[in-house]
């Protein structure tokens, strides 16, 4: 496989996918004082020698095509309450938020649903959510847990995202 056609996939893979329902959500409230969309946390880690940030991995992953808002003022990572096109699966809250987020998850639940598609029950997530772990993205244990703990970094945000519906 050529490395253009394997680029092409890999982004074809990670622009249309986004996660089902990690938490149990509903509803649709906004935090009023949530930061701007692209504002990152102010403690959230850094890359090092040994590769790149949470953010820049978030990035590269295209976490954001389904798990950012259309709307800045709701605060980063905190879901969508539009569904995926042609589904009724939403890309859920990531923020650290206890109810409404992902704060009541373990790292390694966290680690879990993004190289497995799995919640933190053990359910698999809706197919829209990538297989981080496989190929084509073949995402290590350590990026995963760069990316959770960028995610733990995030403010919380009250925002409550309806529940998916798996095909």
């Amino acid at each position: 496989m050529n490395l253009r056609f394997a680029s092409a996939v890999l982004f074809a893979s990670f622009a249309f996918g986004c996660s089902s329902d990690p938490a149990p959500m509903s509803g649709t409230d906004a935090a009023a004082d949530a930061p701007a969309a692209d504002a990152p946390a102010a403690d959230a880690p850094a890359g090092d020698a040994s590769g790149p940030s949470g953010e820049a991995l978030v990035m590269m992953f295209g976490c954001r095509n389904c798990h950012q808002s259309m709307n800045a003022a709701d605060g980063v990572l905190s879901g969508q309450t539009m569904p995926r096109p042609n589904t009724m699966a939403y890309g859920s809250n990531l923020t650290p938020h206890m109810t409404a987020g992902l704060g009541a998850w373990t790292e390694d639940q966290v680690i879990r649903a993004i190289r497995e598609g799995m919640d933190e029950g053990g359910r698999s997530l809706c197919r829209t959510m990538p297989r981080y772990g496989g190929a084509p993205a073949n995402m290590t244990v350590d990026q995963a847990r760069t990316i959770a703990r960028y995610l733990r970094a995030l403010p919380a945000v009250d925002r409550m995202i309806p529940s998916s519906t798996c095909p």
